[in-house]
């Protein structure tokens, strides 16, 4: 069923797109060849490219089963019986030609020799080389998105491997190297020891849920332009020195997930929910807490897919970074959560001396007590305790502490408003079975945070609504989650995200109840 949002489209552009999106799904396949260079030998039996295509297959279904995502993989062009078909292919130059710039020397032969169907990915393996790429690389791939480059129709992509090291290595090339060719990229954020886009066999949840729309990973699909980048709003430096990256997609379909990368590692990621976009509403994009050692290059690269898979990614934009704030400036604890808690329990249990009648306010019969046993000696346990910095007597000081807290109370103070709209990391985490959310806005907005599982399934909705400037960090101001979904049942122990949106700002973060 076409959406209301293409209504408006001429007639020829609705019967293109329809058309385009009953183009079979079973088109986007992965595809193997065996490449021979003409000094190498056939050793393909020996690599029983079927198990192995298989079992990278296999792997992937797992990891996407293990995220919640069931029967997800790709799928790979075979017989009627299941044979993975690999198509052997005479090289017309020796291996020494090959080495150099490999990628591009291939592609064009395979190219020409017709191996190039607009909806498919190939996998060569480059019989009797050890490494490629001017002897650098033991793989290489090359992406076409789907429905990218504003609408390119060649979709097609070439995954290369070398074919001398043994039989698991060359599965964890082509494992790793068929990630890049579905729109992954390394990740710059943690060690890559155990991911595919590592060295690996394991998938990261934003990873597998963009694969969750991927073409290859469905069997329907809607053909539409993918988000475009409109204004890349530049790079900050945060109070605690880490980077911020912001930038505003156009949604011209239904934006699903956002990706930031530098020098092909991923350096930041966004979950949309496509319910709550409609034909050309601009989506903002937040990248933050980014560690500089991260930022190895000057150019930051945006990537977009859509709800129906459709994906696409941008121009590089270049950026300079800021210096980082001196380390003799204070830090301002309202951007340091995890800070703010440490201060609130040590403040808590302040106001309870100051609080000596503990009725909850701190007012002249607290100072009345104080005064009535100046010079006493006072027992840790004694309630009331009029020994406000219980040093065991009362003196002057208590009660300085009463008045200074009177005073404080009575002075009016403006409210400071931030310079800018954020989500903060919500507390306690891990929690069982509440947490505050906290959030600070910089304009007025309306407010709702949503609960994801691990699986993408919306589990709860927290509808703030109007809210003004200001900061709502603690406990009696920030958004409150009962551990309970939309029903009212308690969630399961694991790690969920957190999305808040206030206006056209959205940010999420992950949090992780421990039963």
């Amino acid at each position: 069923m076409f959406r209301k949002r293409f209504k408006s489209k001429t007639t020829n552009f609705v019967i293109l797109s329809l058309l385009l999106a009953n183009i079979s799904a079973a088109n986007f396949e992965v595809k193997v060849i065996y490449f021979q260079p003409t000094d190498s030998q056939d050793r393909s039996e020996w690599l029983d490219l079927d198990a192995m295509m298989k079992s990278i297959q296999d792997t992937y279904q797992s990891e996407m089963e293990r995220h919640g995502f069931r029967g997800k993989t790709f799928r790979l062009k075979t017989t009627h019986n299941g044979q993975v078909i690999v198509y052997k292919v005479k090289g017309t130059h020796n291996k020494a030609h090959y080495s150099g710039d490999t990628l591009p020397i291939v592609r064009e032969e395979l190219k020409r020799k017709g191996y190039n169907d607009r909806q498919s990915i190939y996998v060569v393996v480059m019989a009797g080389m050890g490494a490629l790429w001017n002897n650098f690389a033991a793989g290489i791939a090359s992406a076409r998105p789907v429905g990218g480059w504003r609408g390119n129709s060649e979709y097609y992509a070439y995954c290369l491997s070398v074919e001398t090291r043994g039989r698991d290595y060359i599965e964890g090339v082509i494992r790793h190297e068929l990630g890049h060719a579905f729109g992954l990229h390394h990740i710059a954020l943690y060690d890559g020891n155990d991911w595919i886009m590592g060295s690996g066999d394991r998938l990261a949840f934003h990873e597998a849920r963009w694969l969750s729309r991927n073409h290859y990973f469905n069997n329907a699909w809607n053909h539409n332009v993918a988000p475009n980048l409109e204004e890349f709003h530049g790079v900050e430096v945060l109070d605690n020195g880490k980077i911020r990256f912001s930038a505003t997609a156009l949604d011209e379909s239904s934006i699903f997930q956002a990706y930031g990368w530098v020098n092909t590692a991923i350096i930041g990621w966004n979950f949309f929910d496509p319910a709550f976009f409609e034909f050309g509403v601009k989506a903002k994009i937040d990248f933050t807490d980014i560690d500089r050692e991260h930022l190895n290059d000057n150019k930051i690269y945006f990537q977009f897919m859509d709800a129906d898979g459709n994906w696409t990614y941008h121009n590089p934009k270049t950026y300079t970074l800021p210096k980082p704030p001196s380390n003799n400036e204070p830090a301002d604890s309202e951007q340091f959560p995890d800070c703010i808690l440490c201060d609130l329990d040590r403040f808590e249990e302040h106001l309870k001396s100051i609080d000596v009648d503990g009725n909850g306010l701190v007012n002249i019969v607290d100072l009345d007590i104080v005064i009535s046993n100046l010079g006493e000696n006072i027992d840790e346990g004694t309630d009331p305790n009029p020994d406000v910095n219980r040093d065991g007597v009362v003196t002057q000081a208590d009660v300085d502490l009463i008045i200074k807290q009177l005073n404080a109370a009575a002075a009016p103070t403006a409210p400071k408003v931030p310079e800018r709209t954020q989500l903060l990391s919500n507390y306690p985490n891990p929690f069982n079975p509440e947490t505050w959310i906290p959030y600070q806005l910089a304009k007025p907005a309306d407010i709702a945070v949503r609960i994801y599982a691990i699986n993408g399934e919306l589990i709860r909705t927290l509808d703030i609504g109007h809210q003004p400037a200001g900061n709502y960090q603690t406990q009696s101001r920030a958004a409150y989650w009962d551990g309970r979904n939309n029903i009212g049942e308690p969630v399961a122990s694991g790690v969920y995200f957190y999305t808040l949106t206030a206006g056209d700002f959205t940010a999420t973060r992950k949090m992780l109840i421990r039963k």
